[in-house]
């Protein structure tokens, strides 16, 4: 790895410091938000999807324990869950057979079941036709897959650089919020919130204006305002990203209410 960080210019090098530093000193979701977007900086990211699961001794994901999404439409995610897709990914069979590092475009053309064409011709229909996913074994049982989103992706050796480079301290970061997640239950916290709360939060998580959700629901800015402060005192969050961060972490976002 160092050998290959030599390719990269001063100023890359420089900034991969800092992101390291920082993610090393996170310890929370708003602050994995904050990381996201130096990458988004970095690289040409349009979104981002880190796992944290459980492996057996057959490389099969067992149990996943933290998930945070950046950007990915929610209804892939539930669509992943939904149809089990886990069991044809391309993309994770690469990494079970020991490749650290995927390009989406180059694993899709290794689909060879039906299972797994399907799963290809759903990547496309939501657009999400390249990008690149970098695999991290664990301690006791635990690996992360960390998936970046982008058209541009792998058309360097930077960008697979940078990426290996940073998957490590990501997956530490990882670790550190499932330590420190609440061990509630996230039904519970499902029965807490309002329909309005979670459909406000909902679109919320696409980057709309507080207009663009009164638009979209059908209530005044006013009343958006009122469903989303309320969501954010059940949630205990200081501000709407850290409400949405926590919503999506409970799995309240992942379908539109």
């Amino acid at each position: 790895m160092r050998k290959r960080l030599t390719r990269l210019s001063r100023p890359d090098l420089l900034n991969l410091a800092e992101l390291s530093h920082a993610t090393a000193k996170t310890a929370s979701l708003e602050g994995a938000t904050a990381l996201f977007r130096a990458v988004d900086a970095l690289l040409p990211v349009r979104g981002a999807v880190w796992v944290l699961a459980r492996w057996d001794a057959n490389g099969e994901m067992r149990g996943v324990h933290q998930v945070l999404n950046f950007g990915y439409p929610p209804e892939w995610l539930a669509l992943y869950r939904e149809r089990r897709y886990e069991r044809v990914d391309p993309v994770l069979r690469g990494y079970r057979s020991g490749n650290r590092i995927q390009l989406w475009s180059q694993a899709f053309r290794r689909a060879r079941s039906a299972g797994e064409q399907s799963f290809v011709d759903a990547c496309m229909a939501f657009d999400l036709r390249e990008g690149m996913t970098a695999g991290v074994d664990g301690t006791k049982g635990f690996g992360s897959v960390l998936s970046f989103w982008g058209g541009d992706l792998g058309r360097t050796a930077r960008h697979r650089i940078v990426i290996e480079f940073l998957a490590p301290a990501f997956h530490d970061l990882l670790i550190r919020l499932m330590a420190a997640a609440p061990t509630g239950d996230s039904h519970e916290t499902e029965k807490t919130l309002t329909r309005r709360e979670r459909q406000t939060l909902y679109w919320a998580g696409f980057g709309k204006t507080t207009w663009e959700i009164g638009r979209i629901v059908g209530i005044s800015e006013r009343t958006v305002m009122f469903h989303l402060g309320n969501a954010m005192g059940k949630l205990n969050a200081r501000n709407r990203a850290q409400a949405i961060a926590k919503a999506a972490q409970c799995g309240l976002l992942d379908h539109p209410p």
